[in-house]
């Protein structure tokens, strides 16, 4: 569950007086669970010997220069956008973000400025050494690897862009240049997500132009179908999903995003019933 769904959720099930608390409980699991959901389930996973393990983490070690601390307090990262410590106190509790300062390629007008941005992360930086033992090591007791990073390093195009452009900024971007092909060139494999609302990302074209170079992930309106369609509606849709985006494959089912708090379960049943139904070949 992504940061705003979980606010909502809260709007619905906490009265005002006692959300701060309880939003602070939960947002540890942004700290907590990135550092215990890879070393319990590589447990759980040794013990139970499952035929589809997963979950062993490939996890690159950052080798490089120490983060810059401005003199206003913000401290960079390695792609060079600062952040400030920012604590939200609630009650004897706290929650602790390292939020953007400031997106340094914001004011960029061409591609040469932001080739010539002086502080792109460098390959020295990064030991992919340790990945690769542990990947030894994964193969002789037969689970397979996974390589899973934080926002910031894991194998994504959107998050550095955001961070360096600002949020506002690549969204005007990607809407006045949305240049897919030039996004494949640069290592794109997934698009995710397949948003059904949005302008001019129309599931059939992008089958018709991208099908063989790439997959899709998602598609599923929670917009619309979802919160106030019914059952039967939801089943239509995956359907359709699946004789649109599903031949030849390329194609992970799944929700344009998070299923939201307003999402009767008699239709989040029926999703999931509709995906065994279609998602095989």
């Amino acid at each position: 569950m992504g940061w705003t769904p979980m606010v909502r959720v809260m709007a619905y099930w906490f009265p005002v007086a006692s959300r701060g608390k309880t939003m602070g409980l939960l947002g540890t699991c942004y700290q907590l669970g990135a550092s215990l959901a890879g070393w319990g389930a590589g447990i759980l996973i040794g013990r139970q010997g499952y035929q589809f393990t997963f979950g062993i983490f490939g996890i690159v070690a950052f080798v490089g220069p120490q983060p810059l601390r401005r003199q206003d307090g913000s401290v960079e990262d390695h792609w060079g956008v600062p952040r400030v410590r920012v604590e939200v106190p609630s009650g004897k509790q706290s929650s602790v973000y390292h939020e953007v300062r400031d997106s340094p390629l914001r004011d960029a007008h061409s591609v040469r400025e932001i080739l010539d941005y002086s502080k792109w992360p460098r390959i020295d930086w990064f030991d992919f050494d340790c990945v690769a033992r542990q990947v030894a090591d994964a193969r002789r007791t037969g689970k397979t690897v996974v390589f899973i990073g934080d926002r910031l390093n894991r194998c994504a195009q959107l998050k550095p862009a955001m961070y360096l452009r600002g949020m506002d900024q690549i969204l005007v971007d990607l809407a006045l240049n949305p240049q897919i092909a030039d996004m494949i060139d640069c290592g794109l494999d997934i698009l995710n997500p397949i948003q059904p609302h949005v302008a001019d990302m129309d599931r059939r074209q992008l089958k018709r132009e991208f099908g063989q170079r790439l997959c899709f992930h998602g598609s599923i309106s929670i917009q619309k179908t979802l919160p106030f369609g019914t059952p039967d509606d939801v089943r239509r849709e995956v359907a359709e999903r699946f004789q649109t985006l599903g031949p030849q494959g390329g194609f992970i089912f799944c929700t344009a995003h998070n299923i939201q708090a307003d999402t009767p379960v008699a239709n989040i049943e029926a999703l999931f019933e509709a995906y065994k139904t279609h998602g095989r070949y």
